[in-house]
């Protein structure tokens, strides 16, 4: 009885053809739900894009302040450097 159980066996592995068909519809609707997501993605990036313009343009002014003292402290550390080499 136990040829007859490993023929069974043997059938059964030959029939994971139809899993190999099921993964076939797996990733097409996988790829269904990635095009969803990205679709609905823009949209909230759209709206993020005009906020930021709004908050950058906003947060321009006190950068460029801090910006200036930056680049008086770059040359204030270069002259520094050329002193001590001196």
């Amino acid at each position: 009885h136990t040829n007859g159980e490993l023929n069974q066996s043997k059938n059964e592995t030959t029939a994971p053809s139809e899993n190999k068909t099921t993964e076939k519809v797996d990733s097409r609707q996988l790829k269904d739900n990635t095009q969803t997501a990205t679709a609905d993605q823009p949209k909230v990036t759209m709206s993020d894009s005009a906020t930021v313009k709004e908050t950058s343009s906003n947060m321009q002014s006190p950068q460029n302040a801090t910006a200036s003292q930056s680049t008086t402290q770059t040359s204030n550390v270069t002259t520094n450097d050329k002193s001590s080499t001196t």
